[in-house]
């Protein structure tokens, strides 16, 4: 494959690379290398689920207030039946007549600057803070650490969590689904931005 480089910068969906005919035996070789990768441990392990790869882009105007459940009837996603009490910022509704802005991470988890960049302009933000909301499955009740990369600021179903004295916080967490939300600067967005956790199961979309 002409001018496309497998690695683990490789974005979830191939959404960057260009594909052209095959043209070299080497590429066809760098192809199939990677694709014997896939679920093998390490770098293009897509097949566990502990690590965020689907972050959704909201522009709250202010963070309280936002992220309070609320019972909202709209229902643009058809797995989501209208009126149920759901954070507002779980919920993928049309903002302004346009559907709902996702941010795919590369394969190991990696929500990196360049990525995140392209979806905030496709937001146009005139704020000064975007949040990017992550949903997960906890199976069991009980204590779960979360391993965060490039995350100062952020809230466990509506609750805010004290990052700055635990950055890897360990949570009580009930056998639910929950999501985590991740206040960024738009105009000066982390190098990198991960969300990790070996308890939980974290949903796609």
């Amino acid at each position: 494959m002409r001018n496309l480089a497998f690695s683990a910068d490789t974005p979830i969906g191939w959404s960057r690379a260009s594909f052209d005919p095959p043209a070299k035996g080497f590429e066809r070789l760098n192809l199939c290398a990677f694709l014997m990768e896939l679920g093998r441990p390490g770098p293009f392990d897509a097949s566990k689920n502990n690590v965020a790869r689907t972050w959704q882009l909201t522009d709250s105007e202010k963070v309280d207030g936002a992220l309070k459940p609320v019972a909202a009837d709209v229902n643009p996603r058809a797995d989501r039946l209208p009126g149920t009490d759901q954070p507002a910022l779980s919920q993928a509704r049309l903002q302004d007549g346009a559907p709902a802005i996702f941010a795919y991470t590369l394969v190991d988890g990696r929500l990196t600057r360049d990525l995140l960049v392209e979806k905030l302009a496709l937001l146009a933000t005139k704020k000064d803070a975007v949040h990017l909301t992550a949903r997960f499955q906890a199976a069991t009740t009980g204590k779960a650490t979360l391993n965060l990369t490039g995350i100062r600021k952020a809230w466990l179903n509506g609750q805010p969590l004290a990052l700055a004295s635990e950055p890897s916080p360990s949570v009580d967490m009930s056998a639910d689904a929950h999501t985590f939300t991740v206040e960024v600067d738009a105009k000066s967005p982390p190098e990198v931005l991960r969300l990790e956790s070996p308890a939980v199961s974290f949903l796609g979309d």
